[in-house]
């Protein structure tokens, strides 16, 4: 099981215009960012409608509604939203990996692959793109393509505890105990209530040696863990 906190979109700025000068569309797509904020999606969505029906080429209503649809659920209206973008600019690197979230989601991980490809053409600079990559090949089993991507995104500056435990099921999977270890501390070391990377790191260790008693404080410290968490 790799590790991934749940999102539902990587949006990191809603934008208010995009293209386009008309400050009464520009109020109206405020207006649907400020319901989408207050998690007033379905109503948010009427505002965004409202934009595009009156300006095609208002980019950003599209992206703003796409995450409200994504956040409703309702992917297919959410890929559908950033088709457009990506088809009416197609360098858009938000568009694509953003699409590829949702086909991850809905578990169509080769045209995930796909789109975080694309991403990494427009900007090979970007990390989440092979990281997420990575995630997919991961879950076609393909565990050395994974192992590529995580490192390749590692390079480029994730360091978080995340990848570091992705790395580490990766090698597991791979039956690479030892370096499996290696990067389960990794994740540790960043994230000391990792509960599920102690519980890993504690089976790895036993895979090495049965008799590790550093395994079974592993295990002690994910059940109190996981107690807290309750």
């Amino acid at each position: 099981m790799i590790y991934r906190k749940k999102i539902l979109f990587l949006f990191l700025v809603l934008l208010l215009t995009f293209g386009c000068k008309n400050k009464k569309l520009n109020h109206i797509n405020k207006r649907g960012i400020e319901l989408l904020d207050s998690c007033k999606y379905s109503k948010a969505i009427v505002y965004f409608t409202k934009v595009i029906s009156s300006d095609k080429n208002y980019i950003s209503a599209y992206f703003n509604r796409a995450v409200c649809y994504s956040l409703l659920q309702q992917n297919q209206k959410a890929i559908a939203d950033l088709s457009y973008i990506i088809q009416q600019q197609p360098d858009a690197v938000r568009a694509y990996i953003n699409r590829a979230v949702l086909y991850e989601n809905q578990h169509n991980y080769q045209l995930a692959i796909k789109d975080y490809t694309r991403a990494i053409q427009i900007d090979s600079s970007a990390s989440k793109p092979y990281h997420y990559r990575g995630i997919c090949y991961y879950y076609l089993k393909d565990y050395a393509k994974a192992i590529d991507n995580y490192q390749k995104a590692i390079a480029l500056g994730c360091k978080s505890s995340g990848i570091f435990y992705n790395m580490a099921a990766a090698f597991d999977s791979q039956k690479d105990y030892i370096l499996a270890v290696d990067y389960y501390t990794k994740a540790i070391n960043i994230d000391k209530k990792l509960a599920r990377a102690y519980y890993a790191r504690a089976v790895a260790k036993l895979k090495i040696n049965a008799g590790d008693e550093s395994a079974f404080t592993d295990m002690d410290i994910a059940e109190k863990l996981n107690n807290i968490k309750k």
